[in-house]
């Protein structure tokens, strides 16, 4: 389950996700004892209990088109089957049209449930309370 009440600081988190300059803004909210639904109310993804941050992944790689949660282990570990579908070169982020309607939704994604009471996942990573 995603725990919505834990500083991040105090999770067990995978630090080499966050060496990128462009993660420097998440790391100041982390090191200022952010939770994960302070994350989500800036449009970031949560932590989930790999220690990554939740990945949305399009099954179909269309955009706009479904979209499912992985934890980074489950999308890491079957990469082959969930990107099979594309062929090199096709993914609809080297359209800059494609790729900012999918930033913008990405990031209101992440806002909407931070909004609400009991943000919690089952074990299956499904949501639950909202």
């Amino acid at each position: 389950m995603i725990d919505a009440t834990t500083p991040i600081i105090q999770m067990s988190i995978n630090q080499k996700a966050l060496n990128s300059p462009s993660f420097d803004k998440l790391k100041g909210m982390i090191n200022n004892v952010a939770t994960n639904v302070d994350l989500m109310k800036a449009g970031y993804a949560p932590f989930g209990p790999d220690g990554n941050q939740v990945n949305l992944h399009h099954v179909l790689g269309d955009e706009p088109g479904p979209i499912v949660e992985l934890s980074a282990a489950t999308h890491q570990r079957y990469y082959k089957q969930l990107h099979g579908l594309i062929d090199d070169g096709a993914s609809f982020r080297n359209d800059p049209a494609a790729a900012r309607g999918y930033d913008r939704f990405r990031r209101n994604y992440s806002i909407r449930p931070a909004y609400c009471e009991g943000v919690e996942r089952r074990a299956d990573g499904v949501r639950v309370g909202w």
